[in-house]
This record gives C-alpha cells, sequence and structure tokens, in this order.
C-alpha cells in the first residue's frame, strides 16, 4: 500500500507486481486483487494516462470536489472489475459525492 502511494511511477509499479504476485500466490485475498487494480489505475494516471477499473479520484481544482479520474471505458468490463473486487463504474461514479460530504 506504501508503494501504490508512491511519488514515482517506479514505485507505482512496484505495487503493482508485489500485488499481481501476492494475488497469484493467494487467489483468495481479494484485498489483492484490489491492490492491483487501485496500483494499476494509478500508475496510468500518474503518466497522465486514462485509468482502467475506476479505484482513483482527483480534485477538481475548479470545483474544489473530487471526481472519479478518466476512465477508459474500453480497457475492461465491470466482470473484470468485479474480478478484481473493484466496484462498476456506475457505482465508482456515484461514490464521488461520499468523497465530498
Amino acid at each position: 500500500m506504501i508503494f501504490q502511494h508512491g511519488s514515482t511511477p517506479e514505485s507505482i509499479q512496484m505495487a503493482y507486481s508485489l500485488a499481481t504476485i501476492g494475488s497469484a500466490m493467494n487467489p483468495n485475498d481479494t484485498s489483492l486483487k484490489w491492490l492491483s487494480a487501485a496500483a494499476w489505475d494509478r500508475y496510468l494516471m500518474q503518466r497522465g494516462k486514462p485509468q482502467w477499473y475506476g479505484t482513483q479520484y482527483s480534485l477538481n481544482q475548479s470545483t474544489k470536489r473530487f471526481e472519479l479520474y478518466q476512465v477508459d471505458q474500453g480497457a475492461v468490463t465491470d466482470e473484470e472489475r468485479a474480478a478484481h473486487n473493484v466496484p462498476s463504474l456506475a457505482e465508482a461514479k456515484s461514490r464521488e459525492a461520499e468523497f465530498n460530504r
């Protein structure tokens, strides 16, 4: 989790690698599946690309509200999100309100 919140693409890549390996070694650990998806999304976000799973939110400087960071809606399906213990895109979008209370 610490690497996933790192400030460099390399640290986020390390988080993704460790979570992916851990998930393969412990297939019933849904937290590792989620962490793998979140690290991948954060890596893409760090590089200015749309995320795949919809785990990352960013602060809109104009509105001062958190919004779901841009998602490549064709990258993965909601079924693949569910396999990674990630909510559907509709659910992720609806969670914006939770971040802005």
